[in-house]
């Protein structure tokens, strides 16, 4: 008993190392696995300490998405409030003593040396203590902040335990020079070491999305565009090949532990965030790429599994705190601001469509950022102002308002309506089932001194912390209560280098679960307004026929419609977009 506990914790400290940053060299775990034969206590210590391991990694990337909360959070004068702020304080004074302790090491006198050590080891001592009390305060009286800013990792067993019958979960992380999948349903985990590095896994996730990027897709290998009628001529060739290969990289060593399963939820990380799991293939491809009804006849991933993406498989177990909504108005819709053509005078009358619109690009490099004094980011109103119009944004709204039986005139905030000001104070979003957000999405870093992702709503005359025209993952997290079943982002772009958008997409959605969502319904990529208008309807019209069916089926029925009807066919119209969050509501 005694050495195989001294064995266990010999691994769980080899894995701990090895996978405790968000990019890890994997040499050292792979090692470790290959010297444990499968079937021994080591192995399976070995494995369940990875996949724990696996979690802290992913969650370190993620956090960056919401280094903005805590400073949002510390500027209310709220009992949470006072107490984010004091930790914040406190973590200076750590730092500080940190600081001051490397300072008085390197004095050479030792009399002078004793006596700063101590001084700065005493300051250390009572920091980091205060920092502990406060931090058990956090998770015992503000469980939900605690979840929120540092989620903690779940263990097989208790992932197994939230796990329905037909239902299984995957890992994936990437690594400097490999790839581990973790897959586990009610009877077990399964786990695959898999050669390929999260650069090449990169290039393999660039390759497919420019294959369906509407903006960019247009590389030498997409020189054929697809061949059918007026709705997917032009669009560029997918790859089907590759999106092949990737499954049996990936996915084929655990399909075993998925087999017979209707629903998996998947954590992925990484370049592989930005890429929904449905596109991939399970089987050869026949035919050309450019024949549409060779991709009608494709075995995509999206059509063997429902599926819906979690931020960690800690957030598996805080949506089990959400029953149904009891919000008894349907609907929101929050689009079309005032930007571009539609800024100024008359923006507030109903635009006329200027033909197919595409969302979420087109912003790199067009901010000027400028801080509040406690460091919150405030956005250039102008910069904003100066982003592209998006006229065919109303018209989804308004079908999604009567798909729901809401009234367009009343329950859209829209033009010179659609404003943070506005969504704070003259809605009461916590009487709300759906939200919809049809706008430009912004991530991380893709603004000079943004660190969080944003929605773009109508700006001010003068931006002010509480309305710059962008809505961040910070201000939603603080300000927002809600009561949602869906929130609707047909907004986001996930592409990004280094793994940014992923990381900014989990952190998004993080903040909307903080503020009472159950789910999103969230684009990958730039969206075509007839896709957009036909996958969110169709998938909210599927959840409303039969709700025991979950939330991922719903938006799998949808998909399937456009993955058979020859407009639609092309993974660029079908597969932008992917649920996060919560399947079911819980019993």
């Amino acid at each position: 008993m005694h050495t195989r506990n001294i064995a266990c914790l010999a691994r769980t400290l080899l894995v701990s190392t090895c996978l405790a940053g968000a990019a890890f060299t994997g040499s050292s775990f792979a090692q470790g696995s290959q010297a444990c034969p499968e079937g021994s206590m080591e192995y399976a210590c070995l494995r369940a300490e990875g996949y724990w391991a696996a979690q802290w990694a992913i969650q370190t990337s993620a956090a960056r998405a919401l280094s903005q909360v805590g400073a949002r959070f510390a500027s209310g004068d709220d009992a949470l409030g006072l107490l984010v702020a004091e930790r914040r304080r406190m973590a200076d004074q750590r730092n500080a003593a940190e600081r001051a302790l490397y300072e008085a090491l390197a004095i050479t006198d030792p009399a002078s040396r004793e006596e700063a050590t101590a001084t700065a080891r005493s300051a250390l001592d009572t920091a980091s203590a205060r920092l502990g009390e406060i931090d058990a305060t956090l998770s015992r009286d503000f469980p939900e902040y605690a979840q929120l800013t540092s989620p903690q990792p779940l263990s097989v067993e208790a992932t197994q335990a939230l796990l329905r019958a037909d239902e299984a979960l995957i890992l994936i992380l990437a690594g400097d020079r490999s790839t581990f999948v973790f897959a586990i349903d009610r009877d077990g985990i399964d786990w695959a070491r898999v050669e390929v590095t999260a650069a090449e896994l990169g290039e393999a996730v660039d390759l497919l999305r420019q294959g369906v990027d509407l903006d960019h897709g247009r590389g030498p290998w997409n020189a054929v565009a697809v061949q059918s009628s007026s709705a997917t001529a032009g669009l560029p060739v997918f790859d089907r090949q590759a999106a092949f290969q990737l499954y049996q990289q990936l996915l084929a060593p655990i399909e075993a532990r998925l087999e017979g399963k209707a629903h998996v939820y998947a954590i992925p990380s990484g370049a592989l965030s930005s890429l929904p799991l449905a596109l991939l293939v399970t089987e050869p491809p026949s035919g050309a790429d450019s024949d549409v009804d060779a991709l009608r006849q494709t075995a995509w991933l999206g059509r063997r599994y429902a599926m819906t993406v979690l931020p960690s498989p800690a957030s598996l177990r805080s949506l089990t705190r959400f029953g149904a909504s009891r919000a008894s108005a349907p609907f929101l819709g929050v689009g079309d601001p005032c930007i571009g053509a539609r800024a100024g005078a008359g923006c507030e009358r109903a635009p006329a469509s200027s033909g197919p619109q595409q969302r979420g690009g087109g912003t790199r490099g067009v901010f000027n950022a400028s801080a509040s004094t406690d460091g919150v980011f405030l956005a250039d109103v102008e910069a904003v102002r100066a982003l592209s119009a998006l006229p065919n944004t109303r018209p989804e709204l308004i079908a999604l308002a009567e798909a729901f039986g809401a009234q367009p005139s009343q329950d859209l905030l829209v033009g010179d309506g659609a404003t943070e000001a506005n969504l704070r104070s003259t809605v009461d979003l916590s009487n709300r089932q759906v939200i919809a957000f049809a706008t430009h999405g912004l991530i991380a870093d893709e603004l000079p001194g943004l660190t969080e992702p944003a929605l773009v709503l109508t700006p001010p005359a003068q931006a002010s912390e509480g309305d710059d025209g962008l809505l961040t993952a910070s201000e939603i997290a603080r300000d927002l209560t809600l009561d949602a079943d869906w929130v609707i982002l047909s907004a986001c772009n996930t592409a990004a280098p280094g793994g940014a958008g992923a990381d900014s997409l989990s952190g998004l959605a993080s903040a909307f679960f903080y503020a009472g969502a159950r789910a999103l319904l969230v684009s990958h990529w730039v969206v075509d307004d007839a896709a957009a208008r036909r996958i969110t309807t169709g998938t909210l019209s599927a959840m409303n026929a039969d709700p025991s069916a979950g939330r991922a089926e719903a938006l799998r029925q949808s998909m399937l419609s456009m993955m058979d009807d020859p407009q639609f066919a092309h993974p660029a119209m079908w597969a932008p977009f992917v649920l996060v969050g919560q399947n079911r509501p819980a019993e």
